[in-house]
């Protein structure tokens, strides 16, 4: 149906993504050339925590002022920080953890009409957060031979989510070295060797609910990994169980705290994060982009 006044309906929401994609993505020390990699027993997954690509924040009423051009650059700091510091494994996940972007049609959170703090620059916000994952993408590709994307569909951005992974999947669907993982589904599986990787938001099913579902859903197929995890964003914050033999993990988020995340008392760190999984002995290393660390080195 129609959009109401001040919303974007989705055919808008996939015209601006789409249209995203003549803008060139300026990567440092870009090599075009497939790179000579021969370490097939080790993945590295780079997980993006909730971006909220679009929020607003002032410092005065909140953690510290943001807007959409410090959240790209924060970024696109944090890919180059992270994917030099993992090993150049033959191939390479990268997980987008939902929330991608801050708001899905209009300032409001889709399914509780939350209001939001946000930029009114619709198609800018897409945009810009397109430049920002083929950032991640096309820096992954200079040493990486595979690079498989999923992106998660978050609360707050369930239609820009779709047009995002659909946007994805043409522009790349000629690079047989990218794979964009766009399937519907709210739980996303994917095994390497003796592990099993269970990827979902974090609002539906719940944390303490996952475990459970992953044994429900791979019971004839993956649950006899020896390592089985799942990552999820959502509450911004670290948290890590075992249940059922699966570790279950909540991945922090680079964006500082809007004026209502701070009023409501909720404080967290700031990072991504990366870990390297060993296809017979699980996860082998991690590695941490901070946001303090990622603009200091750049002198911000």
């Amino acid at each position: 149906g129609q959009a109401q006044k001040g919303q974007r309906s989705v055919q808008d929401i996939i015209h601006d993504t789409t249209s995203a994609f003549n803008e060139k993505v300026k990567v440092r020390s870009v090599n075009t050339k497939t790179p000579k990699v021969k370490n097939k027993d080790l993945l590295s997954c780079i997980c993006i925590g909730d971006a909220h690509l679009g929020m607003l924040s002032w410092e005065s009423k909140a953690a510290e002022d943001f807007d959409l051009k410090i959240g790209c650059k924060d970024l696109t700091l944090a890919a180059d920080r992270i994917l030099d510091a993992t090993p150049d494994t033959h191939e390479c996940l990268i997980v987008q953890l939902g929330d991608f972007y801050h708001i899905n049609t209009d300032n409001f959170t889709p399914q509780n009409k939350n209001p939001l703090d946000a930029d009114l620059r619709f198609s800018k916000i897409i945009k810009s957060g397109i430049y920002v994952l083929r950032y991640f993408i096309d820096k992954a590709l200079t040493k990486h031979k595979i690079v498989r994307v999923r992106n998660v569909a978050g609360n707050h951005d369930p239609h820009s989510h779709v047009a995002l992974s659909c946007a994805l999947s043409n522009f790349y669907e000629s690079n047989k070295r990218v794979i964009i993982e766009d399937s519907p589904r709210a739980m996303y599986y994917y095994r390497f060797g003796n592990n099993l990787i269970a990827i979902t938001h974090g609002h539906m099913p719940r944390p303490d609910k996952l475990a459970g579902v992953i044994a429900v859903d791979r019971a004839d197929k993956d649950w006899e990994c020896k390592y089985k995890y799942c990552w999820h964003g959502h509450i911004h914050t670290k948290r890590v169980f075992e249940s059922m033999t699966v570790i279950v993990e909540s991945f922090r988020t680079l964006a500082p705290a809007d004026n209502w995340t701070t009023s409501s008392g909720y404080r967290s760190g700031r990072e991504i994060q990366a870990i390297v999984l060993d296809r017979n002995y699980g996860e082998v290393e991690r590695h941490t982009a901070g946001i303090r660390r990622v603009r200091h080195e750049k002198g911000l």
